[in-house]
């Protein structure tokens, strides 16, 4: 991760620590805030009481991917 390199690269090894904590916290920070941003803008397309556009197709594709299998062992 070059953003990790960067920021780690001129870091201490004695604040080698909080220096990786407080990498990630913003990196999830950021990771919220970005979906926070795209879902609405992206569920604003919708129309409401049906799926968001694409969503059908993910389902679906999931499924056919997805395998649960049982079996008796009575």
């Amino acid at each position: 991760m070059p953003a990790a390199s960067l920021v780690m690269g001129g870091v201490g090894p004695e604040h080698a620590g909080p220096a990786s904590d407080l990498l990630q916290t913003v990196q999830r920070l950021g990771g919220a805030i970005g979906l926070a941003v795209i879902v609405p803008a992206y569920a604003a397309g919708s129309i409401p009481g049906r799926p968001v556009p694409g969503a059908r197709a993910i389902i679906l594709a999931d499924r056919r991917t997805t395998t649960v299998r049982t079996t008796d062992r009575g």
